[in-house]
């Protein structure tokens, strides 16, 4: 067997990185109520319950903030910064063919990662793509 070369610019090595700590203010106030079931600040009972609510799909084992979907499936939560290079490497990259934007949603999910805003990067991702546009 041939030797295996670490590639930092693999996407995997760079995603599996991401702890709770580096997460984006999107995931703050989850992390934070998940971390001890406690809030920072003393919020109204509108946005108390409305963290609850938001964070119980959300768990965090090994530093890592994961999302349990209605499949029952943990996915790996990612930052905004990562999901355009996931979009690149499952649209127009080596996993990807220039799939339509609920294909490439559905294989970026099949890799166990996780967005709120997938769907409508996806969309956004496959409307401005140059080459789907010409033989759309």
């Amino acid at each position: 067997m041939g030797d295996v070369l670490k590639d930092d610019d693999f996407l995997d090595a760079a995603l599996m990185t991401i702890n709770a700590e580096r997460v984006l203010k999107e995931y703050q106030k989850n992390i934070q109520y998940l971390d001890g079931m406690k809030f920072l600040i003393r919020p109204i009972k509108v946005v108390r319950t409305r963290i609850v609510h938001k964070s119980r799909n959300y768990s965090i084992i090994d530093d890592q903030l994961y999302f349990q979907g209605r499949d029952d499936v943990l996915r790996q939560t990612i930052r905004k910064g990562e999901i355009s290079r996931l979009l690149y490497e499952f649209h127009d990259g080596f996993y990807g063919s220039h799939f339509a934007s609920l294909i490439t949603t559905e294989k970026i999910l099949q890799t166990s990662y996780y967005s709120p805003t997938f769907f409508k990067d996806a969309h956004d991702y496959c409307r401005n793509c140059d080459v789907c546009q010409t033989y759309a």
